[in-house]
């Protein structure tokens, strides 16, 4: 009986298939960085704000937060620094350079 030998070169982990299927691994970094935001937003960010935001999209560094009303929209761009500075000491890392708001 003959044993079929694979070429094991050909083999490639799942991340890297999948990566190339979606064009980089940046869309599944910046997926599983806005996962590890939102899940833990209230605690990164306070309550109050917590309470009357949501981060919903991340794409090349900008994040892209929901808030509830115009006073807020307002409000909340006074503490836009300080946000992308608490979330990145809370990732330790430089995934956040902007924010832009807006009203849901």
């Amino acid at each position: 009986m003959v044993k079929k030998r694979y070429n094991t070169e050909a083999v490639r982990p799942a991340v890297t298939v999948i990566s190339e299927l979606v064009g980089s691994s940046q869309w599944i970094k910046e997926g599983m960085t806005l996962g590890a935001i939102l899940n833990n937003w209230e605690k990164i960010v306070g309550l109050e704000l917590g309470r009357n935001s949501r981060p919903v999209e991340l794409r090349k560094k900008k994040l892209l937060v929901q808030v509830h009303d115009s006073v807020w929209l307002h409000n909340i761009t006074f503490y836009k620094a300080d946000m992308i500075k608490k979330i990145n000491d809370y990732l330790r890392t430089e995934a956040v350079e902007d924010i832009k708001f807006y009203i849901k």
